[in-house]
């Protein structure tokens, strides 16, 4: 009995130890499983993530590369500037996306955005790229330093078009900060989220052209229609699989879904739509602000007060939290220095923090700089602004994934195998330690007679 005591107690600890994950992992994982090796869920007001899959996993993003070629476009040109394609248009492959351009032929900066966009036409977006920068080498040197301007860690560009190449690559958190980015561009959420465009005919082209958009998410027509859906851009090459950046907006919040690296073709909808109503429907808003009087902190240079930092806590934020989360999780920390020296970079910060929940759903989410004027005799002598935007921090928690679950799973049949090998040593021992008492007996009495 002894030897079975501690056979239960070997298992109670074997479970104790697995069965902590299993509860963790359905308290605060619960976002839908994907197909796609990896996406992202983000606020389009803040940058702050709320699920995801393997983010900061580098993959080729196929045409979704056209949304920053498009950006750019708006950036760094006016819509009705005239484009002279030239022969570059010719070294894209014959049976890629297209709309025909030809050599000599004119069209104006919009149509070339709308050809970009919907049907992703990459001589469109060669176009684009030579009008804007003169060269493909040059927009893509513009694209990275835009990329990097927009917060991408990870990412690569070498063309506008997105065809591949492998040092062209990206990552799905990479592609929703540019996306982020991108719909505070003037006219960029028209082109993004148009359904259809008609090209009119050019010095060229007699007949029009008629674009559709590849998202039928946003098509009432469609069985894949999904109402709160502003816009969107879809991706494929051999080498990316199906890739995707698709916004939607409900109630007030406005959220951005990318997807890399889908077998499903159609079905990436049925899953950016699942990974949407989720984050709808398990997070709310909350807001958190400061009304407080300026900091001030002396400013020196070596031994010598040469001035005062006077740090602004007239600052007002927002995030997401989910719904087993209240007001109360939100901690935000002041980091400001008492002292400040003008051989250091000076950047007061606030951290704000989510107590309890998951590495999904809690942990550190920001470091925010805060605005702050340099005064020397009641004079401004500079200005550093800064915009409050929460950049989700690395989270060292480790992630419950299928992984994960394989290892459970496996934990919890090692226990069972080693119980039952156990009880049957055990059975073992015991039947044989009974006939030995049983020959014992018999040869006793033999013995005697």
């Amino acid at each position: 009995m002894k030897r079975i005591g501690r056979i239960f107690i070997l298992l109670a600890v074997a479970l104790a130890a697995v069965f902590p994950r299993i509860s963790f992992a359905a308290s605060y994982t619960g976002a839908p499983n994907t197909v796609a090796e990896a996406y992202v869920v983000m606020d389009a007001a803040t940058g702050q993530v709320l699920i995801e899959k393997d983010m900061h996993l580098k993959k080729f993003p196929a045409s979704i590369t056209k949304i920053m070629t498009v950006l750019l476009a708006l950036e760094n040109a006016e819509k009705d500037e005239m484009v002279t394609v030239t022969n570059s248009v010719f070294t894209i492959p014959y049976n890629s996306s297209h709309i025909a351009l030809s050599p000599g032929e004119r069209l104006s900066v919009e149509q070339l955005l709308y050809g970009t966009m919907l049907p992703s036409a990459n001589d469109a977006a060669i176009g684009l790229a030579e009008h804007v920068s003169g060269s493909i080498e040059d927009f893509a040197a513009l694209m990275n330093q835009k990329a990097k301007e927009a917060g991408a860690l990870n990412t690569n560009f070498t063309n506008p078009h997105g065809l591949p190449d492998e040092n062209h690559y990206t990552t799905p958190y990479d592609m929703a900060m540019i996306a982020k980015y991108a719909l505070n561009v003037d006219g960029f959420k028209e082109v993004f989220g148009e359904n259809t465009y008609v090209c009119p005919p050019t010095n060229i082209q007699s007949e029009k052209r008629y674009f559709h958009t590849e998202v039928q998410m946003l098509n009432k027509g469609t069985e894949y229609y999904y109402e709160y859906t502003t816009g969107g851009k879809f991706g494929w090459t051999e080498d990316s699989k199906y890739t995707a950046v698709v916004t939607a907006e409900k109630d007030g919040v406005e959220l951005i879904c990318v997807l890399m690296k889908t077998t499903q073709r159609y079905d990436r909808m049925k899953e950016i739509e699942k990974l949407f109503d989720y984050c709808f429907d398990n997070f709310h808003r909350v807001y958190a602000a400061d009304d407080g009087e300026d900091i001030k902190v002396p400013v020196y240079d070596g031994t010598d007060h040469v001035g005062d930092n006077y740090v602004s806590m007239n600052w007002g934020l927002s995030c997401l939290i989910h719904n087993f989360l209240t007001e109360e999780s939100i901690t935000v920390t002041n980091n400001i220095p008492e002292t400040a020296y003008t051989t250091e970079e000076f950047k007061p910060t606030l951290t704000v923090s989510l107590d309890g929940g998951g590495y999904m759903y809690g942990g550190e989410l920001a470091a925010i700089e805060l605005d702050y004027l340099h005064q020397e005799a009641d004079r401004i002598l500079e200005t550093d602004v800064t915009t409050i935007t929460l950049i989700p921090k690395d989270d060292s928690i480790e992630k419950p994934t299928a992984v994960n679950y394989i290892w459970i799973i496996v934990a919890v049949l090692a226990v069972i195998v080693c119980i039952l090998f156990a009880i049957r040593t055990y059975n073992i021992r015991k039947y044989r330690n009974i006939r030995r008492k049983r020959r014992s007996e018999m040869y006793r009495r033999m013995n005697d007679n």
